[in-house]
């Protein structure tokens, strides 16, 4: 008797933990539900050029927006410092763009799936920070072949960069039903 009542007690408590863990994970995957943002940095180690070898990191700030659980756009957010050894990294061309600008970024960003988040969507924002777009192809040979891009699987990053005529502290991006994201350059 003593131990059917004690298998009945211990059922009971198993129910109720059973219970309450449904009811957290329910709870917990609701949360996921809706549209989310999340803003950080991402550093690359060290580079090279030519002869030349350095152990400055490149920091990038960044920012991903999620649909549910699943990231639906990826930016980041480079801006070009001159005194930098990264800055040997872009040609005579580029340089010249760079110097005609008060800020110039450059951008590697990722898209999931257009139907949430467009490159198209991207650009429109960029443009609306007053950013003009202009490839800086010798630069994007050097970031993709840079040793920890396949580390953090950037291999599918699209990359750009963007002159603006001032001196440029803060990008606002705002997509469509998510929270607008600010970021500091």
């Amino acid at each position: 008797m003593v131990n059917q009542k004690k298998s009945g007690i211990i059922k009971n408590m198993q129910s109720k933990i059973l219970k309450f863990l449904i009811f957290t994970l329910l709870s917990s995957c609701s949360h996921l539900s809706r549209n989310q943002t999340k803003v950080g940095e991402l550093h690359l180690n060290g580079g090279r050029y030519k002869n030349q070898k350095w152990e400055e990191k490149l920091k990038f700030k960044r920012a991903t927006w999620f649909l549910e659980v699943s990231a639906v756009f990826d930016g980041l957010f480079y801006k070009v410092d001159k005194n930098s050894p990264y800055y040997s990294w872009f040609d005579q061309i580029e340089k010249e763009k760079i110097n005609s600008c008060g800020s110039f970024v450059v951008a590697l960003f990722y898209n999931l799936d257009s139907a949430h988040i467009s490159r198209g969507q991207f650009k429109d924002q960029m443009a609306k920070n007053g950013f003009d777009e202009f490839l800086v192809m010798n630069f994007e040979d050097y970031i993709k072949n840079h040793h920890d891009i396949n580390i953090y699987r950037l291999g599918l990053y699209h990359l750009s960069g963007f002159c603006h005529p001032l001196d440029k502290k803060e990008l606002v991006i705002d997509f469509p039903s998510y929270d607008e994201v600010k970021i500091e350059l």
